[in-house]
């Protein structure tokens, strides 16, 4: 590779990198499952919550055709406010709120609403499985 084909990939890395830790909510695992735990990451520090403290949390589940909320315990750690719970079993959807100081962060126009899903084997795994043992 040439010094400006290093350049452009050493560069790309860099921003894409930057990008990704700029992130202000992940959850953990990246697709939750209904009735096990999920992590919350949450730094504040590009929403508007910046430099307000402490931070609180709400999860909000679709569950039974209604929304029902729980308080998320939130521990602040070096790279932001992090909290775990469980997911009830019958929960489909799941949003997440986070507030300080009288000010909410719902997301914005993308909010922090990662899919749940089903426990035990979802159609993709399944149809995935019958595919490989086909060949």
């Amino acid at each position: 590779m040439n010094k400006k084909g290093f350049a452009l990939s050493a560069l790309l890395a860099l921003t894409t990198g930057l990008a990704v830790a700029q992130r202000p909510y992940i959850v953990t695992p990246d697709h939750p499952v209904a009735g096990d735990s999920v992590t919350i990451f949450y730094n504040p520090d590009s929403t508007v919550l910046r430099g307000l403290a402490p931070v609180t949390g709400v999860a909000y589940f679709y569950q039974d055709n209604a929304w029902n909320a729980y308080d998320v315990p939130m521990k602040m750690n070096d790279s932001g406010w992090v909290g775990k719970l469980l997911i009830p079993a019958d929960a489909v959807l799941m949003v997440n709120n986070f507030s300080a100081n009288g000010k909410t962060d719902k997301g914005g126009r993308v909010t922090y609403a990662p899919d749940i899903r089903p426990p035990g084997p979802t159609v993709a795994d399944v149809l995935c499985c019958m595919g490989y043992a086909a060949h």
